[in-house]
Order: structure tokens, then sequence, then C-alpha cells
């Protein structure tokens, strides 16, 4: 039987997780965005109910396990449910991975610690661009340097 993880994240702005899935290698046309929660599918190509079953009084997922950001299993292949992100900004926000995804080589702890990582860098840089300031962005043997030009 699969099951899902549920991984507690920070994420709040939509557009920098997608922008962070991209970064960690997600086509931005495998990733579905959506104003209101969407259920997620198993790999038998039911709604999952794994998060919802075993979190009975959270009544966010009453019916079905849901969420905002998706990609859906057909992109990952196999016996992959879909991975999915519920933002909540007042209780949480939730990130579901299957054990078998995160026990695969693609969508691990590593990889998710990359995203976390990758959504950081979105945010700070979204930060200073809104106060105006100017921003430089550089990789280097897979470490990002963030750089602010502070001043005139």
């Amino acid at each position: 039987m699969s099951h899902y993880t549920e991984i507690k994240l920070n994420f709040t702005n939509v557009e920098n997780l997608v922008e962070a899935l991209v970064r960690c290698g997600i086509p931005r046309e495998e990733i579905e965005v959506h104003a209101e929660a969407q259920p997620l599918i198993d790999w038998k190509g039911r709604k999952s109910r794994y998060y919802a079953n075993d979190h009975a009084n959270d009544t966010r997922f009453t019916d079905c396990d849901k969420a905002h950001v998706i990609i859906r299993r057909s992109y990952l292949g196999g016996g992959h449910n879909d991975l999915g992100f519920y933002i909540d900004k007042e209780k949480g926000s939730v990130g579901f991975v299957c054990d078998y995804a995160r026990s695969s080589s693609s969508f691990n702890d590593k990889w998710m610690d990359n995203v976390a990582q990758r959504y950081a860098v979105s945010e700070t840089v979204a930060e200073y661009a809104s106060q105006g300031q100017s921003v430089i962005e550089q990789e280097h043997e897979g470490e990002v340097y963030v750089y602010v030009k502070v001043g005139q």
C-alpha cells in the first residue's frame, strides 16, 4: 500500500515555489497551479486518501488529499502518486511525496532540501527586487550566491 509522507514547509508564495521546482529540474509545463486545492491522484488513478485517513481531524483534507501546486504522476512515471504542495499561510504548508517517490533517487530528502533552498533564494531575490535593489544570482558548483547592491 502506498503512503504519503507529510513534510511541513514554510512555503507561502506559490510563484516562488514554482520557480524553485523549475530550478530543481521540473519543466514548468508539468507543474499545475490551482487557487483552490485539487485532489491528488494515487498510482492506481484514484483520488488519494492516505494523508486524509491518517489525519481525520485536519479539516483541510476531509474527502481526499489535496494540493495547490501539483506535479501529476503521469510526469513522474511508474508507480508514483501525484506530488503536491498544499499552501496554507495560517496553519503551515504541507508537501506530499509518496514513500515510493521518496525512496527513488529523484524525489528523496536531498531533492526536497534543494527545493527548500531554491525557494529561499527565490524569496530573497523577490524581496530585494521589490525594494528596488539590484540583485545578482550566481551559481557555482551547485551553490547559489545572491549579491545585493545596496545604495547607489
